[in-house]
């Protein structure tokens, strides 16, 4: 008999500290997925500045002193000279969070006419 309720004892004592864990493990959850979604809606805002027209360089420099960072997406022939900052997302002027990126398109010169004519 004594072997029966100590058993029974232990058996409950398992199970009220699995609960405690199981409390404990969601309260952790709950407050941590509370702590991100308010940092998500609180991070501060930032003016994206124009970059349109700027070498790489000093776009880089533009974006990071406005608290974005410079993200080139793609490259294009332009009449532009290479290196040359040719459109950006989001647009200047629009509001960002501040650490998103700031995606620009830059030019790799223009197309040298010498080798479409040689391509035909």
């Amino acid at each position: 008999m004594k072997i029966v309720r100590a058993r029974i004892l232990e058996v409950a004592i398992g199970a009220v500290r699995d609960a405690l864990v199981l409390i404990l493990l969601g309260f952790v959850f709950v407050t941590s997925a509370a702590v991100a979604l308010y940092l998500a809606m609180h991070q501060p805002t930032v003016t994206v500045p124009n970059v349109v027209g700027q070498k790489l360089g000093p776009a880089q420099r533009r974006a990071s002193q406005a608290g974005l960072h410079l993200e080139v997406k793609s490259t294009i022939h332009a009449r532009q000279p290479a290196n040359t900052i040719v459109k950006q997302w989001p647009p200047a002027g629009m509001t960002a969070k501040r650490g998103q990126p700031l995606r620009v398109q830059v030019s790799i010169g223009p197309r040298d006419i010498g080798q479409l004519r040689s391509r035909r």
